[in-house]
């Protein structure tokens, strides 16, 4: 089923050379891992994507590419990106038992970040 796309809907996506280069990398990973999965197909469509629809410049000493990619695309993409960086970084702490049960505590002044306009905290 294709995701329902509502004209002037879409969000640029600003990224390095090197970024792009890492991000489609990892998309080949997963297409080569299993073609026929969903994942891989969605990985195999933002990739071509990327290739024919991104548009390359340089600023501020970096070469980079922009693309613009419709709200159906941003969530799979940061699942996908998120897949990634688990099978690279091992998860140290079980934070799903703490989420939603955390209670807000009191800040101390010590800890206080919030300061209006003008005045910065004091030392």
């Amino acid at each position: 089923m294709k995701a329902k796309r509502v004209s002037g809907e879409v969000f640029p996506v600003y990224l390095s050379a090197h970024h792009v280069n890492a991000m489609l990398a990892a998309f080949d990973e997963i297409i080569e891992a299993d073609p026929e999965n969903t994942v891989s197909r969605t990985a195999d469509k933002l990739k071509t994507k990327v290739l024919q629809h991104g548009r390359t410049f340089y600023d501020c000493g970096e070469h980079s590419v922009s693309i613009y990619l419709f709200p159906s695309e941003i969530i799979p993409l940061i699942k996908i990106l998120l897949m990634m960086l688990t099978f690279r970084q091992p998860v140290r702490t079980d934070y799903y038992p703490l989420i939603g049960k955390v209670k807000k505590q009191r800040q101390s002044p010590e800890n206080d970040f919030s300061f209006s306009a003008g005045q910065l905290p004091e030392h």
